[in-house]
């Protein structure tokens, strides 16, 4: 009777060859689609904060040149009504304000210095300034590509905005 219990406890102690396959199949399986959700999960990531940079920064843009126009004394550039350029210049509190792009990137000039109003994310491009004359008031039409720099699964994101801003 002791060398049958032997025996039995000697079968019971290991695994045996097709099941450490089995194992092994199963678990590289796993792997294999653990791996494709993180893929999935950091392409749609990336897609995410391109886009979002994308819309912040052109939020942001649209908000400073509103922002900017409505307290300007006057429009110096474009200089002629329906005139247009890639400039925008104007004054406030006897301090000129001048929008300009340089290599994919929207610059603020004034006084203070030179500041980039887009993030490191994001690049602008196809700056067009139109002078409007809408009731007597210095009103620009305003547009911009802004376009991401990270590239997803699905390319680039690009977004063109305009908007109309005028004195008060």
């Amino acid at each position: 009777m002791k060398y049958f219990y032997k025996v039995k406890h000697n079968l019971q102690a290991g695994f045996s060859l097709v099941e450490m396959l089995i194992v092994m199949g199963l678990m590289s399986i796993l792997l294999m689609v653990l791996t494709d959700m993180f893929v999935s999960v950091l392409d749609i990531q990336t897609e995410s904060e391109s886009h979002s940079a994308v819309t912040q920064d052109g939020r942001f843009i649209l908000a400073r040149l509103s922002y900017d126009l409505n307290h300007a004394s006057s429009i110096s550039t474009p200089a002629a009504l329906g005139g247009s350029g890639s400039t925008l210049a104007v004054v406030i509190g006897g301090v000129t304000y001048t929008y300009a792009l340089s290599i994919g990137n929207l610059q603020l000039t004034n006084d203070q210095g030179t500041n980039n109003l887009n993030s490191s994310e994001t690049t602008i491009s196809a700056l067009n300034v139109q002078r409007l004359g809408i009731a007597a008031k210095d009103t620009v039409k305003i547009s911009f590509t802004v376009t991401s720099v990270a590239k997803a699964k699905q390319g680039v994101d690009v977004k063109t905005f305009t908007t109309t801003a005028g004195r008060r």
